[in-house]
């Protein structure tokens, strides 16, 4: 999250989303002083908003699943990596992690299939059975919903 100043003097706080997009929410005045507050006040309740959202991570998960996933990936992929989940979430509702089957997941490849390539349906794939894994080593679900898992076709 940053502070930027436009060609006509009004300054702009520049944030990324949960899905890893950029947006810019302009403050409507042109004193720097004013600018920085308004930032600061936006960032608390940024991260308010995220502290009280990492408890319900997804579909019902523990938050030291989240933290577990975001020190497993680099950087950049673990933006990725919630976004997918996010994606998931967003095509089953909140659903109780040990209640997912594989027909949910199915449902979820063939929504995404409608809006990505097939690639990058496989790549969310991955990232959706790591995050299923990690819950089953850890108890939290205690039958493997994607283990015969079918990857998407990808034509030559």
């Amino acid at each position: 999250m940053f502070l930027s100043r436009r060609s006509e003097g009004i300054y702009h706080v520049w944030c990324v989303d949960e899905l890893g997009k950029k947006h810019k929410v302009s403050i409507s005045s042109t004193r720097k002083t004013e600018a920085l507050k308004f930032l600061q006040k936006f960032r608390q309740s940024e991260h308010e908003q995220r502290t009280g959202a990492k408890e319900n991570c997804y579909l019902s998960l523990q938050p030291s699943l989240c933290a577990t996933l975001q020190r497993n990936y680099s950087r950049r992929s673990f933006p990725f990596c919630m976004r997918t989940l996010v994606q998931f979430r967003g095509v089953l509702g909140d659903i109780v992690l040990a209640s997912i089957m594989a027909r949910h997941v199915d449902l979820h490849k063939i929504d995404r299939m409608k809006k990505v390539s097939a690639v990058s349906v496989n790549i969310e794939l991955r990232m959706l059975r790591v995050a299923v894994y990690t819950a089953l080593r850890w108890n939290l679900i205690e039958t493997k919903p994607i283990s015969k898992l079918q990857f998407v076709r990808v034509p030559d």
